[in-house]
Order: C-alpha cells, then sequence, then structure tokens
C-alpha cells in the first residue's frame, strides 16, 4: 500500500472513530464536494482493505516475501508451505501404510514429551517435544508445525545449494522435465476436480492457505534441478570408484579382532516344529471347559512329541552334519505321513473307520511330497543375518564375537508356552531367575498384544490364551561371509491387479491401454490384469518385437532393450520400466525368483507374465551381474563421497535465511 494512500486511510479512520457530536460540529459550513471527497475517501479505504484480504487469502503478500534464498534461487513463504506440508503428508502416509500393513493403528511418533500427530488438528496447536534427545528440557516446545519447517528447511537448503551446482556446471530444465512437472499439476487438477475444489482451492487446502498452483510449480522446477543434477553427481562419483577402491575396503574391515563388517552372511539348514493352541470359542462354561481341556491336552502332547523330534534332529546334526538333510527328510515324511493318514480318517463319518491300502499310499505320496518341499525351504543359502527375517536369537548367536562359529556348528532355540500363554523357562529356574511384572521374552507377545511375562506362580495367566511353541534347530553350513551372490538389472511392464478389477469396459483408459483393453474384450469378454499382460505378449509377437530363440536345446524369447522401453513407456504401470542393480530380498518373491533363475539368457523376455502380489509383470533380463559383495561395497563408498559433497555443497552456499524469524513463519499453513 502506497503512502499516500495509507495517509487517506489514516484520516478516514480517525474521521470515523470520532465521537458523533464533534463530527457535526466539524461538518458545519463544510462545502458538499468536500464531504463527498471525504466520503469517497473512506468507500476508498474499505474498498482496499477487501483488496488487501482478498489477495492475501490467495498468498499475494506472502508471495512477496522470501524466507529462504541463495544467490540465484530463491524460495517464499507460500513455497515453504508446500514443503512443510509435503514433510507432514508423507510422514503420514508412512505410518498410514504400516497400519494397513500390520492391521493395527500405527501412530507418527513425537519428540519427547511431545504428544502423537492428530491430523484432524492444527499443527500449530500440538506439542512434537518439550525435551531434547536426552531429556534436558527446552528452552520452548517445539510444535509439529517447527518440526515439520525443520525438516523441510534442511531439505529446502539442500535443494538451492545442488541447484547453485547444477548453474555453474550450466545444468538446465528441459522440455521432459518442464512435462512431467505439468503432469504432476495436472494430478492435482484431477483431485481438485474430484473433490470439487478449483485447483488452487485444493493446493491451499492440502499445503496450507494462500499456496497457489504457481509456488507449487515454482517449488517443484527447484526440486527437479536439484534431482537432475543429484542423478548426474551421483553417477558420476559411483562411476568414481574402482575395484581396488572396493578390494582395500573389504580388506581394512579384516582386522582380525572381530568379524568383518561386510561378512554378515551365512548358509545353514533349520527347521521348526510349531505347536499351537485357541482356545474355545463356545459361549456355554462348561462346554468351552471341556474343548479347553481336551484342546490343552492335546497341545501338550504335541509339544512333547515336537521336543523330543527336536532332540533327535539336534543329536543328527551334532554326530552325522554331512547327512542332516536326508536325516531331517526321513523324520519330516514320517511326521506328516501320520498327519496326512490323520487327516483322511477325520473325513470319514462312519464309526471305527479305517484306510484302504490305496487311501494309505495316497496319503504316503502326500507325505513324501510335503517333506521334499520342506527340506528344501530348510536349505537357506547366502542369507544376510541382518535382515529382518532372521530369528533374533539364531541372529546373536551366529553372530557372536566372542565365540565364532565354525561350519557344523549347532544351535537349537526353543519357545515354549503353556495353553494360559505363559512362558514356561526351558532352563530350570531357580528363585532369582524371575522377576515379577519383567519382560523376559523380547518380541514374543501373548493373545492380549503384550509382551508375555515370566512371573511368579500365583502370578501367571490361568486363563486359557491362544498359544504357540517353537522348536528350532539350526545347523551351520558356512561361516560367516560376504554376499557371494549376484545383483541384476531387469525392465519390466506391469498390469495392476486392481487397475483392471471389476472392469467391463474400456471408458476409464485412453491411448495404446484403451486399445490393448478392447482387444481383450473381444477375445475374452472381460478385463484383468492377467489379460492386458498376455495381449501385449501377443501384439509384440504381431509386431515381430518378440522373436522366439533356441539355444543349446532351449527356447526363450527374446527383445532388444530399447524395444522394450518403448512398449514399457506406453503401457507400463510403474514408474520405472528399468531397474538396475537388483539385489535378492529387494523385490517381491516371484520377481525375484525369475530374475535370479540361473537359466535367464540376456534380453530373455519372460512367456508367460510373471504374476506378483501388485499384477502381471511382462519382464526382461537386461544382465549386467555383478558381484553382490562388491556393488554392496562400490555403493557404500559412493553415498559416504556423495554425502560428504552435499555437505559441502551446502556449507560453502550463501543462505538468506528467515525460518527463524517468526514474521514469516507464522505465515505458514
Amino acid at each position: 500500500m502506497g503512502k499516500s494512500n495509507r495517509i487517506k486511510t489514516d484520516k478516514a479512520n480517525e474521521t470515523l472513530s470520532a465521537p458523533a457530536n464533534k463530527r457535526k460540529n466539524a461538518s458545519k459550513g463544510m462545502p458538499t464536494w468536500l464531504g463527498t471527497t471525504i466520503v469517497i475517501a473512506v468507500l476508498a479505504a474499505l474498498l482496499l482493505t477487501t483488496v488487501f484480504f482478498v489477495l492475501d487469502g490467495r498468498g499475494t503478500f506472502k508471495r512477496m516475501r522470501v524466507i529462504l534464498a541463495t544467490e540465484n534461487y530463491e524460495v517464499t513463504v507460500p513455497m515453504m508451505s508446500y514443503m512443510v506440508y509435503t514433510e507432514y503428508q508423507n510422514l503420514v502416509a508412512t505410518y498410514d501404510q504400516y497400519s494397513e500393513q500390520f492391521g493395527i493403528t500405527v501412530s507418527v511418533p513425537s519428540g519427547k514429551g511431545g504428544t502423537s500427530l492428530d491430523k484432524n488438528k492444527s499443527l500449530r496447536d500440538q506439542i512434537y517435544a518439550t525435551q531434547d534427545d536426552k531429556g534436558n528440557a527446552l528452552p520452548q516446545s517445539v510444535t509439529w508445525l517447527e518440526h515439520f519447517l525443520e525438516l523441510a528447511t534442511k531439505d529446502v537448503k539442500q535443494m538451492l545449494a545442488v541447484c547453485e551446482a547444477a548453474r555453474v556446471k550450466g545444468v538446465k530444465l528441459d522440455d521432459s522435465d518442464m512435462e512431467n512437472i505439468d503432469m504432476a499439476i495436472q494430478s492435482m487438477a484431477l483431485y481438485a476436480a474430484y473433490y470439487g475444489y478449483t485447483t488452487d482451492g485444493y493446493i491451499g487446502a492440502m499445503y496450507g492457505e494462500g499456496v497457489v498452483e504457481d509456488d507449487v510449480r515454482a517449488m517443484m522446477e527447484i526440486s527437479r534441478l536439484a534431482s537432475k543434477y543429484n542423478e548426474i553427481r551421483s553417477e558420476e562419483i559411483l562411476n568414481g570408484v574402482t575395484d581396488d577402491m572396493v578390494n582395500k575396503e573389504y580388506e581394512d574391515n579384516n582386522t582380525g579382532d572381530k568379524e568383518n563388517k561386510y561378512d554378515v552372511f551365512v548358509d545353514y539348514i533349520a527347521y521348526s516344529f510349531i505347536a499351537d493352541f485357541k482356545p474355545s470359542t463356545k459361549t456355554d462354561k462348561d462346554a468351552a471347559k471341556e474343548e479347553n481341556e481336551k484342546n490343552a491336552a492335546k497341545y501338550e502332547e504335541l509339544k512333547a512329541k515336537y521336543e523330543a523330534l527336536n532332540k533327535e534332529l539336534e543329536e543328527a546334526a551334532k554326530n552325522d552334519p554331512d547327512n542332516f538333510d536326508k536325516k531331517l527328510l526321513s523324520v519330516l515324511q514320517e511326521l506328516f505321513f501320520e498327519e496326512e493318514k490323520e487327516t483322511a480318517l477325520s473325513k470319514k463319518t462312519e464309526e471305527n473307520a479305517t484306510l484302504t491300502e490305496e487311501e494309505i499310499q495316497a496319503c504316503r505320496t502326500k507325505a513324501d511330497t510335503r517333506a521334499a518341499e520342506a527340506v528344501v525351504d530348510a536349505i537357506v543359502n547366502n542369507k544376510d543375518v541382518t535382515s529382518s527375517g532372521v530369528d533374533t536369537e539364531f541372529k546373536d548367536w551366529v553372530k557372536d564375537d566372542s565365540n565364532p562359529r565354525d561350519i557344523h556348528d549347532v544351535f537349537s532355540d526353543v519357545s515354549i508356552y503353556d495353553a494360559f500363554g505363559n512362558l514356561i523357562d526351558n532352563e530350570e529356574e531357580t528363585e532369582d531367575d524371575t522377576t515379577e511384572g519383567e519382560d523376559t521374552t523380547e518380541g514374543e507377545e501373548n493373545t492380549e498384544g503384550e509382551p508375555s511375562t515370566q512371573a511368579d506362580d500365583d502370578t501367571k495367566s490361568t486363563e486359557y490364551k491362544t498359544a504357540s511353541s517353537s522348536y528350532t534347530v539350526y545347523l551351520l553350513k558356512s561361516k560367516l561371509h560376504r554376499d557371494e551372490g549376484f545383483v541384476r538389472s531387469v525392465g519390466h511392464i506391469l498390469f495392476k491387479t486392481d487397475t483392471y478389477k471389476n472392469k467391463t469396459n474400456t471408458d476409464s483408459f485412453s491411448g495404446p491401454i484403451k486399445v490393448l483393453a478392447e482387444r481383450v474384450l473381444k477375445r475374452v469378454g472381460k478385463l484383468s490384469a492377467e489379460e492386458m499382460a498376455k495381449e501385449l505378449i501377443t501384439l509384440m509377437k504381431e509386431e515381430g518385437k518378440l522373436v522366439e530363440k533356441t539355444e543349446n536345446g532351449v527356447t526363450y524369447y527374446s527383445m532388444e532393450e530399447s524395444v522394450f522401453e518403448a512398449y514399457g513407456l506406453q503401457y507400463n504401470e510403474d514408474s520405472n520400466v528399468f531397474y538396475d542393480d537388483v539385489t535378492e530380498g529387494q523385490m517381491v518373491k516371484n520377481f525375484e525368483d525369475w530374475l535370479f533363475d540361473e537359466k535367464r539368457v540376456l534380453n530373455e523376455v519372460s512367456n508367460p507374465a510373471v504374476d506378483t502380489d501388485y499384477g502381471y509383470h511382462i519382464m526382461l533380463y537386461r544382465g549386467d551381474e555383478k558381484p553382490a559383495w562388491s556393488h554392496t561395497i562400490r555403493v557404500e563408498l559412493a553415498e559416504g563421497t556423495y554425502e560428504a559433497w552435499l555437505e559441502d555443497s551446502v556449507k560453502n552456499t550463501t543462505f538468506t535465511d528467515n525460518t527463524a524469524n517468526s514474521s514469516y513463519t507464522d505465515m505458514i499453513g
């Protein structure tokens, strides 16, 4: 607002606020035109005030405020608000995924002394922390908004520093980059229309009052430029890591006094016998008691049986380790044979029924098949013992530096609960073994969702609960070693299951996808991810791009990588057509089973498509095998160099930083 307008507004407000009698006297003898001028001034002031609030609501004045800047780039308050709420939404989405995955509500954790994040309350009104990490009281409580601002500020500073580095190297956004940003904005517009908002209205609701499309676009351009140069710099750094550097890093960790930090892989055979008990669901107390007592007795019998089998296998592993797999097979064949016979008999309704010779033979066949499959699953090679899928007790045992493990070492892990959910110590207890209420089963849970505790007899539960006991024996087939597997590169075209579920027409599709879907409907009359994948493979063959080849008596289908990419850009529902340096354990099982099959041939295409939890993947084997241990070290060294470069870039960049200024930060959100 200009100086003359401010004077006019002040005078008008002074006139309007004067007592009525004073105004009357003052106006006596006043020329008509002057009175008219005052009225006009008052109306002008009211109009300016209205416009001010309209502009402020749209973020016009916020947009003038630069909250963080470098020499060539700047971030305004609305742009920072977009980043703050992006941090917030990403974190919330992550914990929503956890909740969905585990089937329980997983709350976003707060800092010390803070409250859990409530999505229904303003971030300004919720306390994130009142203490520092050491438990010392903070001079002033930190709100969740301030917490997310701190995270956003760190990210934005890094982006700006990288953008300055990109500018020095002449890296700029091209048409493709701008098209990607346009697509992101268009997605927001679609969501806005779906929820009945204008695009700016939707953006303001999501990222803070006053944030509009121009702010989001400006921040996206900074983010994309930073990301683009990050990719370039990361690739330069990774390519700069030599084999000599990798080998030196590995050898430098062979200190002799403890295990090499890269030697965390092991080969072993392991099998678990698991006995389960479930309480009766009958509503009649007497009937429930009778059923519980009967099932509890069976549970105890099963535990005794499994304990004996576990000890038998443990002795076999110690006495004849080279033939342990054969012993395991024979034990499981007999165990499963008894189970199959019991199941077959339970299906007969006549009293004192018996099995025929044919039925017994069928049970034997099923048991042998089950046993063979179980032994295959029990043989574990090149397993990362630091991964979450490894039993904690076994992990601690095999990584015990004070007692290095060797080939043919045996470990038995037993966890026993009674039918009341009480942990039964496998060792002979003394009075000092337990403390009332002490948690002695870290990670174990009873049916109430609380850690089970080893308590005195008079405090143990006497109410039937779901319980499980396990008896596991491990036989080491190797010492700890580096990852002797390989990383491989792959391409895929994914048709998601959910996209085509319950779809009977092509109205929601467009372009090549629509054409392909219409072919599917014409052929089978319904849409599905599987049929879409089949149809694309058929189309690839019709167009002469998918070629059948035979080598060494093996027939497979092949396609050039560039051709596969062209199809992927038209049909793939994943953001990536290609994945480089995939390690085992990184992707879903069926995806990996195909990729890491030893029979794969360079440029081989999966036919049929590979079925996973996500949908159906047409996959391309790109080869590019590298030793996994070498790749791990190479990436680790590159990441260290990159982090140092990024830290130096931020340190050597001059910032104009107003993120601590309340007159700026109060406008966020």
